[in-house]
This record gives C-alpha cells, structure tokens and sequence, in this order.
C-alpha cells in the first residue's frame, strides 16, 4: 500500500495594521494567524502595510511581506499566481 499523500492548504491573510496602531486588529489578526501556522498542513503568509513598526518583531515565526496600498494589491496579485496550478 502507498502512503497517502499529505496535502498542504496555503492561505494568505491581508491586514491593513501589523502594528499596535491598529488597536484590537493587530491582537486578533496575530493570533489568528498564529494559530493557524501551529496546525500541520497549513502554510500561512501575511500580507501587511509597509513600516509596521515596533511590533514587528511580535510576529514571529511568521514573517508579514509588506508594501505601500498599492504594492499590496500587487503583492496579493502575484502570491495568487504564484499558486495557481500547484494544486493535487
């Protein structure tokens, strides 16, 4: 019997505040996206506004890619590409 092949779910999460500034957002998004990195299978990125601040740090593991506004569109834009037809 062959082993099963594990599947991998990729998932980016767009905030606009990666910082303290945000309030309430910054908790929650963080968390949230901590939380999904601990569980296996799932490949979490987060997509962030440039100049984050102090709380960058707070972050890790995960390590937010940041831009402008406009450079995020961008950025979400070539992360959607880059996996299109990587699917099973």
């Amino acid at each position: 019997m062959t082993p099963a092949r594990r599947q991998c779910v990729r998932a980016g999460l767009l905030t606009a505040h990666l910082g303290r500034a945000g309030g309430g957002v910054f908790t929650s998004v963080r968390q949230f996206a901590l939380a999904l990195a601990a569980q296996p299978g799932l490949d979490i990125e987060v997509f962030g506004p440039a100049r984050p601040g102090k709380d960058f740090s707070e972050w890790r593991p995960l390590k937010p890619r940041t831009a402008t506004p406009a450079g995020l569109f961008l950025l979400c834009a070539g992360a959607h590409s880059a996996t299109e037809g990587s699917g099973p």
